[in-house]
């Protein structure tokens, strides 16, 4: 049902506003005049607190976004300054070792014997009834 603004007297005691006009004892008393249709707009807050609060989060995000970007910046600047000098020379370190190991002939890494060996002319040892005076060895090689 459409909604209409319109011009009337102010009801009286024992009187009712109905459509129409004012009824009194349910009797026309007088007639609404001049209706113009009655638009329902939509009710805003009031615009201050709206831009208030938009300001304040506007001003947190830019805030939020100014630590991001000095957090990165000083990452960077550590990076650059400490963690990539130090990347770059145990690289180098470590390509020395591997050129160096490829460089080296294969005989400088076997270990020099501790031992020497010795040649001794043998005698043989006649077997005799006498075997207290004789070491055997069994199975083994004598150097």
């Amino acid at each position: 049902m459409a909604k209409y603004i319109v011009e009337a007297p102010e009801p009286k005691k024992g009187q009712k506003a109905s459509s129409g006009g004012i009824r009194e004892n349910g009797k026309l008393a007088s007639q609404f005049k001049n209706p113009v249709p009655y638009e329902e707009r939509p009710t805003l807050p009031p615009a201050s607190a709206v831009q208030r609060a938009n300001v304040e989060l506007a001003r947190k995000e830019q805030a939020r976004i100014q630590r991001k970007e000095v957090g990165m910046y000083l990452l960077g600047l550590a990076w650059q300054e400490f963690g990539e000098p130090v990347l770059r020379s145990g690289f180098r370190k470590l390509s020395d070792i591997i050129i160096g190991k490829i460089e080296t002939p294969a005989t400088r890494h076997i270990p020099s014997p501790e031992y020497s060996i010795i040649d001794i002319e043998a005698e043989d040892i006649e077997e005799s009834n006498d075997t207290d005076k004789i070491i055997r060895f069994p199975d083994r090689k004598v150097i």
